[in-house]
Parts: C-alpha cells; structure tokens; sequence
C-alpha cells in the first residue's frame, strides 16, 4: 500500500508541475524495475467507467511501460498549466 500511494505522488500532475515530484524531470527515464508496467485502463476494475469525474471520456493510458516512466496523470486544471510538456 505504501509502495502504491509513493508511486501515486511520483506521476501526480500538480507534483509534476510543482517540480515536487522525484520524477519531475524523469520522463523518458528508467524509473522502476524493468518487470514493472503501469496503466490506466478504464475498461477493468472496480473503477471501470467511461468517463472520469470530471467528464472527460476516459482512456487507456500506459504511465510506466517496462520500468521507463512514459506519462503522467493530470486533472483539467493542471492539464491546462502543463501546456501538454509532461507526457511522451
């Protein structure tokens, strides 16, 4: 659980965007082991929906993809400050 909840701060958008992340400046960098993928897929889960809270229709996003860090996850406000500059 505590492993998740650090990995969850590392890709947040708003620490992006703060610079407050240890992966800030990582994107396209080896971040975790090369055994790790990591996606969002709205289709699976008990999360599973079409859109996200915000209405925004949802996606399969890949955020680690073979321990290299690929995206990061943003809501509408902080999407908009990142001027798209935080995603592969």
């Amino acid at each position: 659980k505590e492993l998740y909840g650090m990995i969850e701060s590392a890709l947040n958008g708003k620490l992006i965007i703060e610079n407050s992340s240890p992966w800030s400046n990582k994107l396209g960098e080896k971040v975790l082991s090369d055994k790790i993928t990591i996606k969002q897929d709205p289709r699976f889960g008990y999360m599973a929906k079409d859109f996200d809270d915000e209405g925004i229709a949802t996606k399969e996003i890949t955020l680690i993809e073979n321990g290299v860090l690929k995206n990061f996850y943003f809501d509408l406000k902080t999407a908009g400050k990142s001027n798209g500059k935080f995603s592969s």
